[in-house]
């Protein structure tokens, strides 16, 4: 029998089970994006991420693809991605216009506050997941609704550092958090970028009630607190660590861990 006229088939065939088994994963921009696409139930679609994405665990097997809110456009089409989700603290346009020019499509995620991580996170749960939410956003989400019926008034700052003095600003996700427990944030009304560099002596003329900063260990902590009695050595300003593996990042974390927040932040009116 002759079965070189089968071989060509046979060709044609392999080709097309290797192509029907190759996925084509999704790229984030950002470590929050990736913790949060994973809590939503959306990580094992990731094929990529930038470095310092260590949350959870499994996104540390995540091939990178740029510094942190760096994402490089060669490392990005590595991962022959079917979708890459901006950080929108992230967002590149010109890589971006390459990659549509390319025909790969891209989503836009907003999460420099408490509503627009909530928003974001239930269009993606639309989009892809057919609405059905996570437990985890179920769960940030009765938390954020049981936060609005407790009361507190206190004014505050918010560092991302301590030296030199780097505040969070109005468009930052921890900012919206803290407003949303009933704090107000004494930064000029102009003040609106994401972190500002302030001076020793403008930290000096202020008179907040509580200085919160991300408290990494108790060094950090230490040192915190020094620099606190050296602002304001005759005042008394409340100067209170959160833990930076809890509230440094724009995901349902935060959330998760409110009533950690609230502890620190003292009891309620």
């Amino acid at each position: 029998m002759n079965l070189s006229k089968f071989f060509p088939k046979i060709r044609v065939s392999l080709v097309g089970l290797v192509f029907s088994a190759v996925t084509f994963g999704w790229v984030s921009t950002s470590p929050q994006l990736t913790e949060l696409l994973f809590q939503l139930d959306l990580g094992e679609r990731l094929a990529g991420t930038t470095e310092q994405s260590h949350y959870p665990e499994a996104a540390k097997k995540l091939r990178r693809v740029g510094q942190l809110f760096d994402a490089n456009l060669e490392a990005i089409l590595s991962c022959s991605p079917s979708l890459v989700l901006w950080d929108g603290s992230s967002f590149n346009p010109l890589v971006e216009s390459r990659l549509i020019s390319l025909g790969i499509p891209t989503v836009k995620i907003s999460l420099d506050s408490v509503e627009d991580l909530l928003r974001s996170s239930s269009f993606l749960v639309q989009k892809y997941k057919a609405g059905k939410k996570s437990g985890d956003l179920i769960r940030a989400e009765i938390e954020w609704d049981g936060l609005k019926k407790k009361k507190r008034n206190f004014s505050f700052l918010a560092l991302a550092w301590g030296d030199p003095p780097i505040v969070f600003g109005k468009n930052t996700f921890l900012f919206s958090l803290l407003e949303g427990l009933g704090g107000t944030g004494i930064l000029p009304k102009l003040w609106n970028r994401n972190y500002l560099k302030v001076s020793e002596e403008w930290m000096m003329a202020q008179n907040p009630d509580q200085v919160i900063y991300l408290k990494h260990d108790e060094a950090s902590a230490s040192f915190m607190t020094k620099q606190c009695e050296k602002w304001w050595p005759r005042r008394e300003v409340k100067c209170v660590g959160i833990s930076a593996e809890k509230f440094a990042r724009a995901s349902l974390t935060p959330l998760l861990f409110l009533s950690d927040l609230q502890s620190v932040l003292g009891p309620t009116q």
